[in-house]
């Protein structure tokens, strides 16, 4: 497509969203470096991202624009509970890093049980999660919600008080930043874009992907200082206005008059 279009001069944008790109470019960097050299512009979604594209010369011009994200709902009043209500949206799969999540609840079981509920909101290999649920006699306070979007996905956010993302590969981290809409701290890996979206301490954690060890230190300042998570939740909220739809639709729009 890139190609052909280049014949008849057309002005090209290619926007960047896979959590694997650099893989992708160790394996075919040639080919890569050609097609995106094409373009009039490369969007990057973070400056995580602009930074690795432009080591690898990508492109004359690269952009960074995010994702935008769809206004809070305020049809919910939040409630607080005495158990730390945790939260994760995504894929269910090993490279979200949620099977690591449920051994580490496993190994400390006796601490987290009447603690805190984690509800797993996604699709993917529910079979086996639920089999780790049962087998590690987590059914009290781990729950397979299974897919959430429109109500239910925002009865979701507005009844928890954290969201995890412990990600291996992540292009941006759209859950990140809609969490952190709903006043969310966020615990997260240092992985892709998510890096970028949490500052750590401030708005959440960053880990290290696989880390559970560290995973369980964050998890515990938040089920012992429980006013960190409100604290927390409103830098967040604050933090995260820069990706409402008004202000991406800005840039986008700008980034299109600048190419006529």
């Amino acid at each position: 497509m890139i190609i052909l279009t280049k014949l008849f001069n057309v002005k090209i944008i290619l926007s960047l969203h896979a959590g694997d790109m650099l893989e992708f470019y160790e394996k075919y960097p040639r080919f890569i470096q050609k097609i995106t050299n094409k373009c009039d512009v490369v969007i990057a979604l973070t400056p995580y991202w602009q930074r690795e594209f432009a080591k690898r010369k990508f492109c004359h011009r690269i952009e960074c624009i995010p994702n935008a994200i769809t206004l809070p709902s305020n049809n919910w009043k939040k409630t607080k509970e005495s158990k730390l209500r945790i939260l994760f949206l995504g894929s269910i799969c090993s490279y979200k890093g949620i099977f690591d999540v449920i051994r580490c609840f496993v190994e400390n079981r006796d601490y987290l049980e009447n603690r805190v509920v984690l509800n797993i909101c996604g699709i993917g290999e529910s079979t086996y999660l639920n089999q780790m649920i049962v087998n590690g006699g987590l059914t009290e306070f781990v729950h397979n919600i299974g897919w959430v979007d429109g109500v239910k996905k925002e009865q979701m956010l507005n009844k928890s008080d954290i969201l995890i993302q412990p990600s291996y590969i992540e292009a941006f981290g759209i859950s990140v930043i809609e969490a952190m809409s709903y006043r969310l701290p966020v615990i997260g890996s240092k992985v892709g874009g998510i890096i970028d979206l949490i500052d750590d301490g401030v708005t959440g954690f960053l880990i290290n992907a696989g880390d559970m060890k560290m995973f369980m230190k964050k998890l515990r300042v938040f089920i012992e200082k429980s006013e960190l998570v409100e604290q927390m939740g409103n830098i967040a909220f604050e933090k995260v206005k820069k990706y409402y739809p008004v202000v991406i639709e800005k840039q986008l729009s700008d980034l299109y008059r600048s190419l006529l």
